[in-house]
């Protein structure tokens, strides 16, 4: 629906009341949108009733003499075949010898239910409107009592709404009679669908009479809508009251009048506004130039920085593979340490072991030395005591005693003698030739 126009009243709708504009949209709901749709549903229910009664009763055939003159009302036969057109008996009652009583088709059996002022149709359309197809679904028998009774209340507010009495169209009643109208559509036992759109439009009608009374201004597209069915209310709708007809006929040419001004009004206005849109239409194209002309610029930034980011992702692509050399390189030296820290751990084993070597010959050496030491010692006494006694040096081999050699260890003994004369003379060098040379000897 379009935005509704506002400028200096300009579609306000001046001199209807509340009261009034739910009375119109009431009027409009019940004719255009619930009679219409649920006239197709009406006929086929009637015409399953004349096919019906057809077969049993031979209505399409039958005489005025033994005519059907009740099925469950009295059958108006004076509004088919043309019988109403017969002159009256005194007193005003039809002469029924003379009618053609034969129903000959389904429109005419709905004929024999309604008024005569009603009885103008020829199909059912339009011209069956919603008095019509409201007595039809509170006579015919072939409707349930629920439809019926709803149908009884819907045609009530439409007879309220015939007498014009628009102070019985407050808002309270507005949405009671709505109400009945929605109770009517979903007694009918219509196909899901259909029941669910009638419904929607209900409703929607509804809600534009409240629209219409609410709003301080009308939207041109509810007005036009509103506009066209108050025209065609006008040629639409029958009444059997003379003073009915015209207090509706005053009151819908008082509502077209009203909507023709207010049309007139909204024409100003959206001429105005027309002129305000083209106004503003060529500021905003002078600001979408320069949004372009901004967002060309934009372009150019979003492009440098566009190279910019590339040159970075490259930068830091080139990095990442640094990086990742690094790592591998570190791996790498990881690896080396690792190797080197083993081969740290066998030397480390290996000197250890050599220490202890080095310590086995020291203290063999310490052995050597003492044993030296000893053996001089034992010679130096042996030298000191032979010379006492001859005086004379005999030789290497005869100078130790056999008591001395007796005392003398096995493994030295073949250098006794020689031992025993070098140390008499206290030689440094030869005595450290002597202990080297016996280092080598101890195993």
């Amino acid at each position: 629906m379009a935005t509704a126009v506002g400028l200096s009243g300009g579609s306000t709708l001046h001199g209807v009341t509340d009261d009034q504009k739910q009375w119109v949209v009431f009027g409009i709901a019940l004719s255009k949108v619930l009679v219409t749709q649920i006239r197709p549903f009406v006929e086929q229910e009637v015409q399953k009733e004349y096919v019906r009664l057809s077969a049993s009763h031979s209505i399409h055939t039958q005489s005025t003499s033994g005519r059907l003159k009740n099925w469950r009302t009295f059958l108006k036969y004076e509004n088919i075949n043309g019988n109403d057109a017969f002159p009256r008996l005194p007193g005003g009652r039809y002469e029924y010898s003379k009618f053609d009583c034969r129903v000959t088709s389904h429109v005419d059996f709905a004929k024999l239910y309604v008024e005569n002022h009603m009885a103008k149709f020829n199909a059912f359309d339009e011209h069956c409107d919603a008095s019509a197809v409201l007595a039809l679904l509170g006579k015919v028998p072939v409707f349930s009592h629920a439809v019926q009774c709803a149908a009884g209340d819907v045609r009530q507010a439409r007879n309220a709404w015939a007498h014009c009495v628009f102070s019985d169209w407050d808002p309270v009643n507005y949405q009671q009679r709505f109400v009945e109208m929605e109770n009517l559509a979903k007694a009918l036992s219509l196909t899901p669908a259909v029941e669910r759109d009638l419904l929607g439009e209900l409703k929607d009608w509804e809600t534009k009479g409240t629209i219409l009374c609410m709003n301080p201004t009308v939207d041109p597209d509810l007005l036009t809508l509103v506009q066209q069915h108050v025209n065609t209310l006008r040629t639409d709708v029958t009444f059997e009251v003379q003073e009915d007809r015209e207090r509706v006929s005053l009151a819908l040419n008082d509502m077209s009048t009203s909507l023709k001004e207010l049309e007139a009004r909204i024409a100003s206005v959206q001429y105005e506004l027309e002129a305000r849109m083209a106004s503003m239409q060529c500021e905003q194209e002078a600001r979408m130039a320069n949004v372009q002309c901004e967002q060309e610029d934009i372009k150019q930034e979003q492009s440098s920085l566009s190279n910019k980011v590339d040159t970075l992702q490259t930068d830091v692509e080139t990095r990442q593979e640094n990086v990742n050399l690094l790592i591998k390189s570190q791996a790498e030296q990881e690896d080396v340490n690792l190797l080197i820290k083993s081969q740290q751990e066998d030397v480390n084993l290996l000197i250890k072991s050599q220490q202890e070597d080095v310590k086995l010959l020291k203290s063999q050496q310490e052995d050597v030395q003492q044993r030296v030491a000893h053996v001089e010692d034992q010679l130096s006494s042996a030298f000191l005591q032979e010379n006492r006694e001859d005086g004379s040096y005999e030789g290497p081999a005869n100078m130790v005693s056999q008591q001395y050699h007796s005392n003398v260890s096995v493994e030295i003994s073949s250098f006794e003698a020689d031992i025993a004369f070098f140390a008499k003379r206290h030689d440094p060098d030869t005595r450290q030739w002597l202990f080297d040379d016996f280092e080598h000897l101890v195993p």
